[in-house]
């Protein structure tokens, strides 16, 4: 039996009720299409490392996300296998940050676009539109569902 057709709005529903992980930190889903998505979080105290400022690895946690959304919620799993991050600026507690990522052109000169890789790069933006970090990421494209790959995971 063939499975049914999923909105890319279903996917990132589904994407964005099932990861606990994410949710723990606060981080939220304002939006995501193919290719695109954009995802806020607040500072918290709890995510300071020893010199006062946010924690990298929670940073990335927020890109990295960003992401998946982005490479997933056309309904074909993705999944990250490099990224490289850059530090721009320190956030601080209270501060909210708005991840946003767009797949970059993955065209070959045939005008076709890539079936097993996927190149994207996050912007986090913190205060007044100012950049924290830029990473960019390449996922491998795996010809699963991620609807189902979900249902199997979590029975």
């Amino acid at each position: 039996m063939t499975e049914r057709q999923y909105t890319p709005q279903e996917v990132g529903a589904a994407i964005d009720a099932a990861d606990k992980a994410y949710h723990a930190l606060g981080i939220e889903l304002l939006h995501a299409e193919p290719g695109y998505a954009k995802m806020s979080m607040k500072v918290r105290p709890d995510m300071l490392n020893c010199l006062g400022i946010l924690h990298g690895g929670i940073m990335f946690t927020l890109a990295d996300t960003s992401l998946a959304l982005a490479a997933n919620v056309s309904n074909v799993v993705s999944y990250t296998y490099s990224s490289t991050i850059h530090f721009i600026a320190s956030a601080l507690v209270g501060e909210e940050l708005i991840s946003v990522t767009r797949e970059d052109d993955t065209t070959t000169e045939g005008g076709k676009k890539s079936r097993r890789s996927g190149f994207y790069t996050t912007t986090v933006f913190g205060k007044n539109s100012r950049r924290i970090g830029v990473i960019q990421g390449v996922t491998r494209i795996v010809d699963k569902s991620v609807i189902e790959t979900m249902r199997e995971q979590n029975g």
